[in-house]
């Protein structure tokens, strides 16, 4: 970023960005903008015509993220190329805005509206303020919040909050288990199970499988591929009578059961965590998507790193570092710290 050249500075210290020890100025320029993205994003949805009543189509918002980015790239070239703008990516931004409430979708008209600015409890001591508001308005409170307390990280905002957390939902197998439509696995053809001691952790990674079927307290995962349509079908696994039984599962909750399955097998999934500064953390995530619910968040509260779809290198606020131990380990993860 040229010196003469302040708008991301500027930019940066409206909706309060720091810069970490050793960033560049493109890497400073980019984690600007993709935070600015949110409230321009929501701007946008309220720029309608009519108050933000009506909102803005898909098609509508694409156009005018792109051609904001178009304006910043003026400035700090690379920027759009980050945003993967030609790769129609920018969906990116509002899809993790909807994620979190700060968007609503209109089911019918398929248009975007802009929220109030809401609290949404994550645990930890911490909460997410979601919605829209002015961060660049320093004389009045956000929900009670003063600037100085509301810390911006990726496309959230995270304030310290004593209100209890909302219950954990029970994990799939927690409830569906003894409904599920059981049948011997021998009904199955080639049948591969997953080996929860291997160091591997994606359900496309051949070292996870073995023809042997070794459960873990009396829960496996299984697969069957088929080599005429080259699809793959998962299923969870229980023995009955010393026999594997099975059902088939969707891929995502497949993928849920086998993060349990390490965890309790001790060889859990683990998530590195790298301190940059004292204000910033650096977060490998083992996966692009991490199954569970909590996924969403940990993604809103991050900058990605290589480009604007990047699910697997982060970067966050130190001071998200508990609420993100905490939300990863409720979905089977354990988060290291180098």
């Amino acid at each position: 970023m040229p010196a003469k050249n302040g708008l991301f500075l500027r930019m940066a210290k409206d909706i309060g960005v720091k810069k970490y020890k050793g960033e560049s100025d493109e890497g400073f320029s980019r984690r600007t903008a993709y935070t600015a993205s949110r409230y321009w994003t929501s701007a946008f949805c309220m720029d309608d015509g009519s108050g933000g009543d009506s909102g803005l189509s898909r098609q509508a918002l694409n156009r005018k993220l792109r051609s904001w980015i178009g304006r910043l790239d003026n400035a700090q070239p690379g920027i759009s190329e980050w945003f993967e703008v030609d790769q129609g990516n920018v969906s990116c931004i509002y899809n993790r805005l909807i994620d979190v409430g700060e968007l609503k979708e209109d089911g019918f008209s398929n248009r975007f509206r802009a929220q109030p600015p809401t609290l949404a409890v994550v645990g930890m001591g911490q909460a997410l303020i979601v919605g829209m508001f002015d961060p660049t308005n320093t004389s009045e409170a956000v929900l009670g919040y003063h600037r100085p307390d509301i810390v911006a990280t990726g496309l959230a905002s995270i304030v310290a909050s004593d209100l209890e957390a909302p219950a954990q939902n029970p994990r799939w197998w927690e409830t569906e288990w003894e409904l599920l439509a059981w049948a011997r696995a021998s009904d199955f053809g080639s049948v591969e199970y997953a080996n929860p001691a291997t160091r591997a952790w994606g359900l496309r990674n051949g070292e996870v499988w073995s023809p042997d079927f070794r459960p873990t307290k009396g829960i496996a995962l299984a697969r069957t591929t088929s080599n005429d349509r080259g699809g793959t079908t998962y299923y969870a696994a229980r023995p009955v009578g010393g026999k594997p039984f099975l059902c088939s599962v969707e891929q995502t909750k497949a993928l849920e059961l086998y993060y349990h399955i390490k965890e309790i097998a001790g060889n859990p999934v683990v998530a590195r965590l790298r301190r940059i500064d004292d204000q910033h953390v650096e977060l490998a995530m083992p996966l692009g998507l991490i199954p569970g619910e909590y996924d969403r968040v940990l993604e809103v509260a991050s900058w990605p790193v290589r480009n604007v779809s990047d699910r697997f290198d982060r970067l966050m606020r130190a001071e998200c570092v508990p609420m993100a131990r905490d939300l990863l380990s409720k979905c089977g993860v354990v988060l290291k710290e180098a």
